[in-house]
Parts: structure tokens; C-alpha cells; sequence
């Protein structure tokens, strides 16, 4: 599939549910092509909102980069890049009920080096702020190989490697989906 394809296959995948900000030129001569955050707010209550028990702010902020070949290089400055930017967006206090911050760097490359992909893989960056009790920080890292057909990520990015590997292959989606289910009832 062609990366710029792709690309923009996976914006539209994003775009329900994200506010996505395409990058025209590069940065920190990064091969960075957009960014894209959610917020979600959860919160639990007793008969009226006004009597909430509880709240939980959750945020969730990806950068997209993509390059013909993945170097090692390339992929530690990229995911550096991601961890520097997100935490300066994580506003504890003005968050009073932030949860957790997941920070995502998507590299979509026709090729990676398999140094890349190690680091990948390896990538165990996690913060928890005041022991916990103000959230915690946590980033994913994940590879798109289009020649190779592969995706790779890090234990914290299993999810979001899953929602990829169903955009890149529509047809292994799980088939028993109940929206599927009610379709082959009516045909």
C-alpha cells in the first residue's frame, strides 16, 4: 500500500474521535505529518450529576511521522520528540482529576531497520505523578511496515496496533460483530 495512502487512511480513522493538526513543514527535522488529541472525561453519580462521586480525566495525544526508512536514529528522536511535547501538555493543575495521559508515536515507513523496531518494542517509558495519585504518563510506540506488511509496537501499544492492523486489513476484522450480525440478518 502506498504510504501516503495509507496515511490518510489512518486520519480518517482517527478523525471521530480526535482533534487532528496536520504538519505542513518538518520539525526538529522530524519527518512529523500531524498530531492529533483527545480528551475524555468519565464520572460517576448518585441519582442527580450534582451529587457526583466521582471523576477521571484521561488524554490522549499521537504523532504521526512518516519516512521511506525507519533508522534508529529516526526512531529515538521521534519518540524523544513525542515525550517532550506531550508532557508539556499534561496540566496537572489545572486537571484536579487527571487519570492518565497516553502519548503515541505512530511511524508509518515502507521500510524499518530492525535496530527501529527493537527500539520499538523496548520502549518503557511510564511516570506517575505523586506516587499516583495525580495519574500517571505512558507511551506508546508503534511501527507500520507497509512492505512488509507488519506492525509492531510496544507492551503499552497492543490497542492501538490492533486498531492499525484493522485499518491496514479490513477484512481480518473479528466477524462477529453485532452490527455485522444485524446486517446479515436483514439481507
Amino acid at each position: 500500500m502506498d504510504r501516503d495512502l495509507f496515511f490518510e487512511k489512518l486520519m480518517e480513522g482517527y478523525a471521530g474521535n480526535y482533534d487532528i493538526q496536520r504538519v505542513e513543514e518538518d520539525v526538529q527535522n522530524l519527518p512529523l505529518r500531524a498530531r492529533a488529541s483527545m480528551h475524555v472525561s468519565e464520572s460517576g453519580f448518585v441519582l442527580t450529576r450534582k451529587a457526583q462521586m466521582w471523576s477521571a480525566d484521561s488524554d490522549e495525544h499521537v504523532f504521526f511521522y512518516s519516512a521511506d526508512t525507519l533508522t534508529s536514529e529516526l526512531c529515538e528522536k521521534g519518540i524523544e520528540f513525542a515525550y517532550e511535547e506531550g508532557m508539556k501538555l499534561i496540566d496537572l493543575d489545572g486537571t484536579p482529576n487527571h487519570m492518565c495521559t497516553c502519548l503515541v508515536a505512530i511511524f508509518i515507513c515502507n521500510h524499518a531497520e530492525s535496530e527501529a523496531i527493537s527500539k520499538i518494542e523496548k520502549c518503557r517509558i511510564y511516570k506517575n505523578f505523586q506516587m499516583s495519585l495525580k495519574g500517571w504518563m505512558e507511551v506508546h510506540t508503534i511501527c507500520v511496515e507497509l512492505d512488509e506488511d507488519r506492525v509492531t509496537s510496544n507492551r503499552y501499544g497492543k490497542d492501538t496496533a490492533k486498531f492499525i492492523t484493522e485499518l491496514l486489513h479490513p477484512e481480518k476484522r473479528k466477524k462477529s460483530s453485532p452490527f455485522r450480525i444485524l446486517k446479515k440478518m436483514l439481507e
